[in-house]
């Protein structure tokens, strides 16, 4: 080793620049509350999910939006490994904040997140993955 080289403190203890401190800012994405329409896509898939009547509406309605739950909205949501990107819908119930329930929109519908759906959406995602390899092959 030279001597600059053992005078010259390592990159990692140097101070961060501006621009790394920007690169480096964790995107924080800010709730808000759900529209009337995504009010109403929300009840009408759960309503569709449980096999419930329509005479059960104005009971669901009351259970997600009436008490002292919280109901948010992310515009942005994204996974880390960009499995699915877009809104999510969060009910965090009124008796434990142990009681959540997340909902995303995905394919024109408004559906509940489960282990099931996530496994579905990596499903598709390698799905894609495949064809575009194989698209990507019989480009060249």
């Amino acid at each position: 080793m030279t001597k600059d080289q053992q005078k010259a403190p390592a990159d990692w203890l140097k101070p961060r620049t501006k621009r790394q401190e920007k690169l480096n800012k964790p995107r924080l994405i800010k709730p808000r509350l759900p529209t009337e329409q995504e009010q109403k896509e929300l009840i009408d898939s759960v309503l569709k999910k449980d096999g419930c009547p329509e005479e059960e509406r104005e009971f669901m309605e009351a259970l997600f939006f009436g008490g002292y739950s919280a109901v948010v909205v992310f515009d942005t949501y994204a996974t880390y490994d960009s499995e699915y990107e877009g809104k999510l819908l969060v009910v965090i119930g009124d008796t434990s904040p142990l009681l959540t329930a997340s909902f995303i929109w995905r394919k024109g519908s408004v559906e509940e997140v489960t282990k099931q759906t996530m496994k579905q959406i990596k499903k598709e995602m390698r799905e894609i993955d495949r064809l575009a390899r194989q698209h990507a092959k019989q480009g060249l």
